[in-house]
């Protein structure tokens, strides 16, 4: 019986061992939290490009509020290009999140 039990937890250690993320975070939850303290969004963009390279690499999806946290950041180095090309990237990814997109960026004021 406690040989069972041992093989038992066994597999169910080894199958949360095995566990992989379903997204792509690269360095954004540490890029969010540099916002919040005031790093320049010129320095958060260029991290969260090399997070959008490297989930392209590996195939696998950025989370979601990615793409629209780049896109305000974009905003807020004026370039309402690279904003509304981010945003269509975050509506397409989650089709879900266009009404609060629509009503951010309707708020957002872009910089000069």
């Amino acid at each position: 019986m406690k040989k069972i039990l041992a093989l038992l937890s066994l597999l169910v250690l080894q199958g949360c061992a095995t566990q992989t993320s379903l997204y792509e975070w690269g360095s954004y939850e540490s890029t969010v939290y540099k916002h919040f303290n005031n790093e320049s969004p010129e320095a958060q963009i260029q991290i969260l490009e090399k997070d959008v390279t490297a989930a392209a690499k590996n195939g696998k999806p950025l989370p979601p509020g990615f793409y629209a946290h780049l896109a305000f950041l974009y905003g807020k180095v004026g370039q309402p290009g690279k904003m509304n090309e981010m945003l269509a990237l975050e509506s397409s990814a989650f089709p879900e999140a266009i009404p609060f997109l629509k009503n951010a960026r309707n708020g957002f004021k872009v910089a000069n």
